[in-house]
């Protein structure tokens, strides 16, 4: 009775074990592919975005980050560990430069992208949340 039962409770470990690495594998497949969309700018640092045109970052393949950012668009790459949840933008970003009258809200969405070090998805994956290494959200996105 007791080769049964722990026959029975390892085969259960087993089945846990290899449970929880598919789990971990599918949710890293699918961060990789769900971040792949263009996002639109809801806040920075905490403040609502309220600008003339919509900001966005749109990630795509090769890992390159494309995005209005204010009156001037910024192009870099990045690199993502979904397995950490960790996300890195490359120090060589470009932004166009034209004058603008209020750079404010761009300069800070600039700042909070350089700042980034993790993400966090919430709503099912419709908001994604861009943290700095405090963990503190400096961009919301919605999708």
């Amino acid at each position: 009775m007791n080769k049964t039962l722990i026959l029975g409770l390892a085969a259960m470990a087993a089945v846990s074990v290899t449970s929880c690495k598919t789990a971990s594998k599918s949710t890293a497949a699918n961060a990789s592919e769900l971040i792949l969309n263009k996002w639109t700018i809801q806040s920075v640092n905490g403040s609502d975005v309220k600008t003339e045109k919509d900001l966005f970052l749109e990630f795509g393949a090769g890992n390159r980050m494309h995005g209005q950012v204010g009156c001037n668009i910024f192009n870099t790459t990045y690199t993502l560990t979904p397995a950490s949840n960790q996300l890195k933008f490359s120090e060589n970003g470009q932004r166009t430069m034209m004058y603008c009258p209020d750079m404010n809200v761009e300069d800070e969405v600039v700042k909070a992208i350089g700042a980034t070090t993790a993400y966090r998805f919430e709503n099912n994956g419709k908001s994604m949340l861009l943290l700095d290494a405090a963990g503190k959200t400096v961009l919301k996105l919605n999708r």
